[in-house]
């Protein structure tokens, strides 16, 4: 919490978290108008408790989840921004839907009165030769144009890829949002 004291006392706002538990903590204690993102995997049962802290929930990859935290945020009278987790490289391990199914996700998504979707985010595979990453970034950008193109009244602001590892690539492949906790505040963002 001190770095990110540090990083908030030379002017940074947007700071990200991937535990539910630890954004609770760190949002208790750091400044108020820090823009928490919540870059993790949200599970519906803890959806309720990233809603009202998350200025930016990163990984909706479900209608179930989208489901809960529009719920979430009906009983709290609140609204939440979200990007929507588009698993680009077909890894079985990563989480997020499969390019062919955000159509549909998107035709559901005027349900959700209380969730503003601002784009995308992915992940590449982790230690992946640039070939593949690049690939990634790029099927997202390529999701990202389609819909923006299909569904103009959603608010397309967003594309979340890259991490330390890699974000110089998904820079060039069109990211607006990079998640480099780990080149920024070392190993373990404590």
């Amino acid at each position: 919490m001190e770095r990110i004291r540090i990083a908030y006392d030379l002017g940074e706002r947007d700071f990200g978290e991937n535990r539910v538990q630890v954004l609770l903590e760190k949002a208790s204690v750091l400044p108020r108008d820090i823009r928490w993102h919540f870059i993790g995997h949200v599970q519906t049962n803890k959806a309720k408790q990233i809603v009202g802290v998350a200025h930016l929930a990163h990984s909706v990859d479900s209608i179930r989840l989208a489901e809960k935290l529009n719920e979430e945020c009906g009983k709290k009278n609140k609204r939440i921004n979200a990007l929507i987790q588009c698993n680009t490289s077909g890894e079985q391990t990563k989480s997020g839907l499969a390019p062919e199914k955000i159509g549909n996700f998107l035709e559901r998504a005027n349900d959700f009165e209380n969730i503003e979707f601002k784009g995308f985010m992915t992940m590449a595979p982790l230690g992946a030769k640039e070939e593949l990453i690049r690939r990634t970034f790029s099927e997202l950008r390529k999701v990202f144009e389609k819909s923006r193109k299909k569904y103009p009244h959603f608010s397309w602001e967003h594309l979340s890829m890259g991490m330390s590892q890699d974000y110089e690539i998904a820079i060039e492949e069109g990211a607006t949002l990079v998640r480099i906790g780990t080149a920024v505040f070392g190993e373990r963002n404590k």
